[in-house]
């Protein structure tokens, strides 16, 4: 499948019926990317949040372990801005490859809790 936005073209590897994220390949630069759809209504600041965290102090920050943004699509013709597609860089499937003992895990699950340390301007809720 193609996807054409102006300047930005993609292939969509994986497109899942429920999925919010596909996995694509950047024309240009060939770079495998996944791709996250976002409705703007259920998830009103998600944009916000991946900017904040994909910003330069932030990508500098170590215990930064996000992946980060490296764009926004909109599709053609969406005058009101209902569906954002963050583009990312791919990144493999967490239990890929299979951990091989309890301290990759521990490991694993520091990273993972280590960006709640990162002060953040709003709060979480969940």
């Amino acid at each position: 499948m193609f996807v054409i936005y102006e300047s930005y073209t993609i292939i969509v590897l994986t497109v899942l019926q429920y999925a919010q994220v596909n996995d694509a390949i950047q024309i240009a630069t060939g770079r495998h990317v996944a791709i996250k759809l976002v409705y703007k209504e259920e998830h009103p600041t998600e944009r916000e949040v991946m900017d904040y965290l994909s910003s330069e102090a932030f990508l500098k920050d170590k215990r930064n372990h996000c992946i980060p943004l490296l764009e926004v699509l909109r599709p053609l013709g969406d005058d009101n801005i209902k569906l954002e597609m963050f583009v990312m860089p791919y990144a493999r499937p967490i239990e890929t490859p299979p951990f091989d003992t309890v301290g990759e895990v521990v490991q694993c699950v520091r990273e993972l809790l280590e960006v709640k340390s990162i002060s953040l301007p709003w709060k979480c809720h969940g």
